[in-house]
């Protein structure tokens, strides 16, 4: 839980304890569920940035990469992005005509690009 929101709902439940009145416990628990529940959110949106800044690390090293052949080779990056786009669409095309054939066997860790 994000320690701020730990630090209210303790605080929370301190309060329940604290009160007699039932109105107020039962605005507070509902309080407390609300708590629970932007929590959740949080963890989630949390992981979903943590996703996205693996990605965009992956992004900037092919970027990198992608400039350095640009370099050594004398290409631009739009040419060898094309090239190697173009070999990725005619290797997707490969392994569609094999599995049609029933003549492919793909590796389970690359299963998840070849759906």
């Amino acid at each position: 839980m994000n320690p701020h929101l730990k630090k209210l709902f303790d605080y929370k439940q301190r309060a329940i304890q604290r009160t007699s009145n039932p109105i107020a416990i039962k605005a507070i628990q509902f309080e407390l569920q609300m708590l629970e529940y932007i929590s959740g959110d949080i963890i989630g949106l949390e992981e979903q940035n943590k996703i996205l800044a693996d990605k965009c690390r992956t992004l900037e090293e092919a970027k990198a990469i992608a400039e350095m052949v640009s370099i050594i080779h004398g290409l631009s990056p739009e040419v060898i992005r094309d090239y190697y786009q173009c070999g990725l669409e005619y290797t997707l095309q490969q392994v569609e005509f094999l599995r049609q054939e029933n003549q492919i066997v793909i590796p389970s860790g690359l299963k998840k690009h070849f759906k």
